[in-house]
């Protein structure tokens, strides 16, 4: 790694200088105790120094947060299940922090880090793509290195807002690494590259830190499984137990003795939006790609559908049953859906990823979709409301339009909640965080997993 001295504090990657106490097993655990609780939208807390008398404590501070990571990737490398939720937790984590607590010197160590491959760099400042392609960008596109910010006020009419933390620089990412912008135009690209604000790149770059920790996982797996002694097993396993339990014990997307009665397409607009637009996907074309099919196919098992139901579901509407009997559609294309619910490959009984894993390898309809098709969506939303609820309705669309033109889909989903509900949640993290906010607000008691699921949950 260069540049580690400019790595925030709070950065995983960053390197301890000097050596660190050995714990005590109870330390351990309160170590990861206090990291698991980071994890909850009311944990997530700015890491700056306000409250510390001395430079020294902030630093200890950061040694013990990016300590606290690596041991609760000791303990979930092992583990396929921890290990989805271990990124997905921390790459929720890390975006909070690179937006709100970087300036924009720690924002370019750690995109250099992220963007660095065999010595090449795969981003550059506009400044620096300017000179490799020798164009003037404002000229040929209209944008330059840095967006300004302007505040209105009475007295002194508008003025520039310094943006010390970079969010609104311009940068230009290698396409390669940004295939879901370029699939779906989202920003500009020009000459190979992806070009556009630090905001609107924000979760293209937590994507690429989810990749880089899934990779250093794989890595610590090979070395606990062949090379580690017996204590380093020893804590691998202590910790591994712990985190099970604190995991199954979770309340956020824990539903129990709830279960969907009649049929599912009665319930929705229960159901978060990626979720509809996959619905009607497969019932208007019948085929959706093999990760949106994934992504459906956990949401209808932990809705409580029983793999023989949920066959007969896709065989009765995916084109895949073309001149097949359903016997022979099971065998065919029923391999997928049987490993969802566990009974194939690895015999993982996965459960329904969130919003950060949805994004970065499924679908979002605020991240996939441009504004066209969303707008659309939206418009369809006002024909449908009674003339006294339209104020409300038309005040909310321009927050979800500016949230998904600003990169923030889960904001845009927060804002989207609002327009059936009474809850104005402002995050929404994971498809159940929604329906559970949904269900809340109408005061329904109808659940969302039957008993047998929930006690998964357990």
């Amino acid at each position: 790694m260069n540049n580690n001295t400019t790595y925030p504090e709070w950065y995983p990657f960053k390197q301890d200088k000097s050596g660190q106490k050995t714990l005590r097993d109870d330390e351990i655990i309160n170590f990861i105790v206090d990291r698991y609780n980071l994890y909850s939208p009311n944990g997530l807390k700015d890491f700056i120094k306000e409250g510390y008398e001395d430079w020294s404590e902030f630093l200890e501070r950061g040694q013990k947060d990016r300590r606290q990571h690596r041991l609760i990737a000791l303990g979930v490398c092992t583990d396929a299940r921890l290990s989805q939720w271990f990124i997905e937790m921390e790459g929720d984590l890390f975006r909070h922090r690179f937006a709100k607590n970087s300036n924009w010197e720690e924002k370019e160590s750690i995109i250099n880090h992220l963007y660095e491959f065999n010595g090449e760099k795969l981003w550059k400042t506009l400044f620096e793509l300017e000179e490799e392609i020798e164009e003037d960008l404002h000229e040929v596109l209209g944008i330059t290195e840095h967006t300004s910010k302007r505040v209105r006020t009475s007295i002194h009419g508008s003025y520039e807002l310094q943006d010390i933390l970079g969010n609104s620089k311009v940068i230009a990412l290698d396409f390669r690494y940004a295939t879901t912008l370029v699939k779906n135009r989202k920003s500009i690209l020009y000459n190979g590259w992806i070009i556009d604000t630090v905001e609107k790149l924000t979760t293209t770059i937590k994507n690429r830190f989810e990749e880089l920790l899934e990779n250093k996982l794989r890595s610590d797996e090979e070395r606990v499984k062949y090379q580690a002694g017996g204590e380093i097993k020893r804590l691998q396993e202590m910790i591994n137990q712990k985190l099970q339990k604190l995991v199954q014990n979770r309340l956020e997307y824990k539903f129990e003795n709830i279960k969907l009665e009649g049929s599912f397409q009665n319930h929705y607009q229960k159901f978060p939006p990626c979720i509809q637009d996959l619905m009607n996907a497969v019932d208007t074309v019948g085929y959706i790609g093999h990760w949106e099919r994934f992504q459906l196919g956990i949401f209808l098992k932990q809705m409580g559908m029983p793999v023989d139901e949920q066959l007969e579901f896709w065989y009765n509407k995916a084109v895949d049953n073309i001149n097949l009997s359903f016997d022979e559609f099971k065998k065919k294309a029923g391999y997928v859906i049987r490993h969802i619910y566990g009974m194939e490959g690895g015999k993982v009984d996965y459960d329904m990823p969130n919003c950060s894993t949805i994004q970065n390898k499924m679908y979002c309809t605020f991240r996939h979709k441009d504004i066209e098709f969303i707008t659309s969506k939206l418009n369809s939303i006002v024909k449908d409301v009674k003339e006294e609820d339209k104020s409300k309705i038309t005040s909310i669309l321009p927050r979800i339009i500016d949230a998904t033109l600003r990169g923030q889909p889960n904001l845009a989903c927060g804002f989207y909640l609002q327009l059936n509900t009474d809850q104005n949640p402002e995050y929404i993290n994971h498809p159940f965080n929604y329906m559970r906010e949904f269900l809340q607000s109408v005061g329904s008691t109808e659940s969302i997993i039957s008993d047998e699921q929930s006690k998964l949950k357990e």
